[in-house]
């Protein structure tokens, strides 16, 4: 009976880390992905059940066994437990020193008024400096509009330069340990931070998707107190006031108040065309899902920045620039006239308090050129 999955197609581990009898389970260990050695167990786990012979991996420093039946964490205690283990392994990926120390938490001194950051498309090489320009306006919140990460590495397109999958991890870690040692930040989901799980899918059968850790994301927040990805669950409510609750779920949008940030995966040409067309979308989904209206409504992917003032006033919609090294867009320079230059730089506004909801002050609303 066939292994359900190539090992090549799994990922690799260092051969100093761990030694495996079973050669034709984990061949090629070291060609593709360095994942976790909680996945790699997993999935021996996994065919070992299914009636394959597996010996062990066992550690070359402490020569003991692992042992043969792992349940998940179900205490505090086990948590932790599986958590420092998952900690470790970021840190040796990225190369990141064990006595390194995340930063701490912060307490909100939020009054009535706050001041927001936003910024999009850093693509795993962030513009340092205009990070710390953004840091000097003192923002209470960071919002990181989708792809934060690049992962050029599990990129289907032809590559003209090729990022190891390391540096963009340890370029994002680094960036929110940034943000996060001076204020919150909030990050969701874009196109490319989605590439390894797309890379995976291609490869894995569905059916062993979750033994592989994909979320990159998560990887970058990691033991920051102050920083989170959002993932929403969403009701939906019919014209007739048919409600169902959780039924749709939403990582490409943020929500603060009355100002909505999102990576919706739509390009259209033209500055603010793109941003029209989601807002669009976002209008016609609102009612049914419950969303709020948007006094101020970004949208990040297309790199391009600017404002608009539809409803003569009332509201602001605007296209988010990117916060990128402009190296990563080398593809740009390929020949194809389609792509027009990244506009660098973040938004800020401020936000105040009324009647326990936040309102977004339209008269804050700028767009900053670094």
């Amino acid at each position: 009976m066939p292994h359900p999955c190539p090992a090549r197609l799994i990922a690799p581990l260092s051969k100093a880390s761990f030694k495996y009898a079973d050669t034709e389970v984990l061949d090629g260990l070291a060609e593709e992905f360095r994942l976790s050695r909680n996945t790699i167990r997993n999935y021996l786990q996994s065919i070992e059940v299914m009636g394959h012979p597996v010996r062990r991996p066992y550690s070359v420093k402490t020569k003991k066994t692992i042992s043969p039946e792992i349940p998940p964490p179900e205490t505090a205690a086990e948590r932790e437990e599986y958590f420092d283990f998952a900690w470790k392994e970021y840190q040796d990926l990225i190369g990141m020193s064990r006595s390194h120390k995340p930063p701490k938490a912060i307490k909100s001194k939020v009054g009535l008024r706050r001041r927001l950051a936003v910024i999009s498309d850093t693509h795993g090489r962030p513009f340092s400096k205009g990070i710390s320009k953004m840091l000097s306006e003192k923002p209470d919140l960071v919002i990181a509009a989708d792809d934060i990460h690049d992962l050029m590495a599990v990129s289907k397109f032809p590559k003209d330069i090729d990022i190891p999958i390391e540096e963009d991890v340890a370029n994002v870690r680094a960036m929110v340990e940034t943000i996060a040692g001076q204020c919150h930040i909030k990050l969701c989901r874009g196109n490319h931070d989605d590439r390894l799980s797309k890379y995976m899918m291609s490869r894995i059968d569905a059916r062993y998707m979750k033994l592989v850790n994909t979320d990159m994301l998560g990887w970058a927040v990691m033991n920051v107190p102050n920083a989170e990805v959002v993932n929403n669950l969403h009701g939906f409510t019919t014209s007739q006031g048919s409600v169902f609750p959780d039924v749709l779920q939403t990582s490409f949008l943020i929500f603060e108040g009355d100002a909505v940030f999102g990576h919706a995966e739509m390009a259209r040409k033209g500055e603010l065309n793109t941003v029209r067309g989601v807002y669009e979308w976002y209008e016609n989904w609102r009612r049914a899902m419950d969303w709020p209206e948007a006094a101020f409504f970004g949208q990040a992917h297309v790199h391009r920045a600017g404002l608009a003032y539809p409803s003569g006033g009332h509201r602001i919609i605007a296209e988010l620039g990117a916060m990128l090294t402009p190296g990563v867009l080398q593809y740009a320079m390929a020949g194809n006239p389609a792509y027009t230059p990244p506009t660098i730089g973040y938004t800020i506004l401020e936000q105040h308090k009324e009647r326990g909801n936040w309102k977004t002050d339209l008269n804050s609303c700028q767009f900053v050129l670094c």
